[in-house]
């Protein structure tokens, strides 16, 4: 499957055009309540309503001491670190080992451990959702993860009508 065959061209332009400078403008923002604002208007702006931000010095640092900034239910997040979910999440894996954007939906989690996560995150409106990799020039790793009840916006895309 192509970003063609998934209505990404339409959406890719649209981002291109209206989130991409919101994005770029992240790294001018040099407090943390700034910045979790400008996250949190990315994620709202592109129909998201839950977003995670995790940003680590170093891609060999454990993903659960990352610097993070999400809306996630704070259940949510203690039961995810608790159980260490991130050591199993396919969408931190897909992140570590990859510099394009992550389509996520119940699909990505294919082992019974997996499919168990997917399913506690439904309960926190966690069904779909959108995950950038984010690699510095010096090993940084980090990743913004947009998450969403549906996928009503690439539905949209996907019949042809305009968003």
């Amino acid at each position: 499957m192509g970003f063609s065959d998934i209505g990404i061209v339409k959406t890719s332009n649209k981002w291109k055009h209206e989130q991409y400078p919101q994005f770029i403008s992240l790294f001018e923002i040099d407090s943390v309540k700034d910045f979790s604002q400008a996250v949190s208007q990315i994620a709202n702006d592109a129909g998201f309503e839950r977003y995670i931000f995790r940003l680590l010095p170093n891609k060999h640092n454990p993903i659960n001491k990352a610097f993070v900034i999400t809306n996630h239910a704070h259940k949510w997040q203690e039961i995810y670190d608790r159980n260490q979910y991130f050591k199993i999440d396919p969408t931190i894996q897909h992140c570590y080992s990859s510099h394009f954007p992550l389509f996520w939906d119940k699909e990505t989690f294919t082992s019974a451990e997996q499919k168990f996560i997917y399913v506690r995150g439904l309960n926190y409106d966690l069904s779909s959702g959108l995950a950038f990799p984010i690699h510095g020039p010096n090993g940084e790793f980090g990743m913004m993860s947009l998450g969403a009840v549906d996928l009503w916006w690439l539905n949209i895309e996907q019949h042809g009508d305009s968003v």
